[in-house]
């Protein structure tokens, strides 16, 4: 009788508990506006704390990385560049909540700035104004702990310009894209109020209020800055994207409707000033994309009603029921 040998089954690495839990080493990756260096997320005396490392002409890291804040409480949990000399990042004390916005030079000279250096006050970042890099507008809540003002703050000396003061019942803050604030959420919780002005010389005025039924969402102004794409189901059963005048207080050029759900997403590139991205919510996880023809531009986006198609672009997400379909505009 003979006997065969069974083959060796080889061992499979077991992986201490802790692996699946610990801090990464490394995340959060960020690269400066003039490509000239790398922050991220890494421990420092036991915290998540921001570090950076410069980066040569070929952007390969150049020398050591350093880090830039030295939080021990808790860790940084976000960050983002403010022009290419300072990152701006959140912090609150004692685990309290009340997040402050900080302000780091990226050179290392000097300590965090607090840009909102007021006890139990919480700060919010409502617009990072991209293209100005010694300033980001800030609300917080220091005149009245139970609402929030706008503040234009710059972000090297932390002095501080009042934009908007709120009257007690406004809920959110949008920009136009030169970063003025022109735009407010107001509600007396039920109906919510649009409120408009040209520039931030003139007072807030109500220009459309909605009730529960119906749904007029500003997402972003024009690239010319004279009207608003808009989210709104107004005399329609589903909700789509719209050109509305805040002058009028009307929809005008349809961008985009679904035969089936809402649409209620819409992105666009900064740098090219175009839109690029539709969004919704469907019953299933779903991949789609489309081609927009013809192509959409500034002069062009007033003028035109868009025709999009399905194409072969992919990218979907959720899970369960629900998954959101993006559609790409070229």
């Amino acid at each position: 009788m003979t006997s065969t040998s069974t083959p060796a089954i080889p061992l499979v690495k077991r992986y201490d508990v802790r692996d699946f839990f610990r801090k990464p080493e490394r995340s959060a990756y960020r690269i400066s506006p003039d490509g000239r260096h790398l922050a991220f997320l890494a421990p420092f005396q036991g915290r998540q704390n921001v570090h950076v490392q410069a980066l040569g002409e070929d952007g390969a890291p150049v020398g050591p990385a350093r880090a830039l804040t030295e939080e021990t409480e808790r860790d940084v949990r976000g960050y983002f560049w403010k022009g290419p000399a300072h990152i701006l990042y959140a912090k609150d004390f004692g685990g309290d909540e009340n997040f402050h916005l900080l302000s780091v030079p990226t050179d290392g000279s000097s300590a965090p700035t607090d840009l909102t250096p007021y006890e139990g006050v919480r700060a919010d970042v409502v617009d990072e104004l991209v293209d100005d890099d010694a300033h980001v507008l800030v609300s917080h809540n220091q005149r009245d702990k139970q609402v929030f003002d706008v503040f234009r703050v710059n972000v090297a000396t932390g002095e501080a310009q009042l934009i908007a003061q709120n009257p007690g019942n406004i809920t959110g803050w949008a920009t136009d894209h030169d970063g003025r604030l022109r735009l407010a959420i107001a509600t007396d919780g039920v109906n919510n109020t649009l409120l408009y002005r040209d520039s931030e010389a003139e007072d807030f005025r109500p220009i459309l209020t909605t009730d529960f039924k119906e749904t007029v969402a500003p997402l972003f102004f024009t690239f010319d800055n004279r009207r608003i794409y808009v989210s709104s189901n107004r005399g329609r059963d589903k909700a789509a994207l719209f050109e509305f005048d805040p002058h009028t207080a009307r929809e005008g050029t349809l961008i985009f409707e679904h035969p089936e759900v809402d649409v209620s997403g819409l992105a666009y590139s900064h740098r090219r000033k175009v839109l690029t991205e539709i969004d919704y919510v469907t019953w299933k996880p779903q991949r789609r994309g489309s081609s927009m023809t013809p192509s959409l531009t500034p002069s062009s986006a007033s003028q035109r009603r868009y025709a999009i198609s399905p194409a072969s672009f992919s990218f979907a997400g959720g899970t369960g029921a629900a998954a959101i379909a993006c559609w790409m505009l070229t």
